[in-house]
């Protein structure tokens, strides 16, 4: 019962190992493709219209520094 014993506690022991290395890397590879998920999900809420500048075709708004200035 000796050999039993102690070749049971072996694979108990070999197969928890394994599990926790299998745990340690499916959570290193979660965290990069969680964060990337998230980015591209954001990404694709921004408006395209609002990512271009506005051009102004007259120059009575522009500071001399090239600002805009707006008049209320």
């Amino acid at each position: 019962m000796d050999i039993r014993q102690r070749s049971d506690s072996t694979l108990g022991i070999a197969r928890r190992v394994f599990d926790s290395c299998v745990a340690l890397v499916s959570a290193a590879a979660a965290a990069p493709v969680a964060f990337a998920l998230a980015e591209g999900m954001a990404m694709s809420r921004i408006p395209r219209g609002g990512l271009e500048a506005e051009e102004y075709s007259s120059d009575e708004n522009l500071h001399d520094l090239g600002t805009v200035i707006e008049l209320i």
